[in-house]
């Protein structure tokens, strides 16, 4: 079944938006592995996503992982696809390509995992604090519920969304000159 949240959430994000959410991840034995705020302002391909630990910016052909709390950064090209993958009109994924389905093309592409849940993991959305696969138009979800075939449990809230009408190209490149003491490792 099509979760039309799902779909609407993704195309609002393609358009140009800036997403506050919290996130929280649960193994299979209830132990809990993450749990945090942070936001993302995407734009097509590109996306910048900042939490407390870490900032990722992308512009659909390179990414930028800067870890705060130990000051490195690594450099890595974008998965086959593009940041894209997983994203077109059709809604199923990047015509089931190794890149768009491994971990590593969800990485690259935050709005994957959201097209691709379906495949990977049973999908709860909520609206109004009850379970819920559509709402009014343009309307998007209050939380979305990953559950793994493996038990694992990831939660993703949304705390505010807003459209965003113009953004800069250089939102989503990662300024090297703002981190001049970070160690960079280019895996590109």
């Amino acid at each position: 079944m099509t979760n039309g949240f799902i779909n609407t959430l993704v195309a609002f994000l393609i358009g140009g938006a800036t997403l506050c959410f919290n996130f929280k991840a649960v193994d299979a034995s209830g132990t809990l592995l993450y749990d945090g705020e942070g936001t993302i302002v995407t734009l097509g391909d590109s996306y910048r996503m900042e939490t407390p630990q870490m900032l990722i910016v992308s512009d659909g052909s390179t990414k930028g992982i800067y870890q705060k709390e130990i000051d490195e950064i690594v450099l890595q090209g974008v998965a086959a696809g593009g940041a894209a993958s997983g994203v077109g009109a059709s809604g199923s994924g990047a015509s089931g390509s190794p890149a768009a389905n491994s971990i590593q093309g969800i990485m690259d592409n935050p709005f994957a995992i959201l097209r691709q849940a379906g495949d990977f993991y049973t999908v709860t959305t909520w609206k109004g604090g009850k379970k819920s696969i559509s709402g009014a138009p343009g309307a998007l979800p209050d939380k979305i519920e990953l559950r793994s075939k493996a038990g694992a449990v990831y939660t993703i809230g949304i705390l505010s969304a807003k459209k965003e009408n113009s953004l800069d190209a250089s939102s989503f490149v990662l300024d090297m000159d703002d981190y001049p003491t970070a160690v960079v490792t280019d895996l590109r």
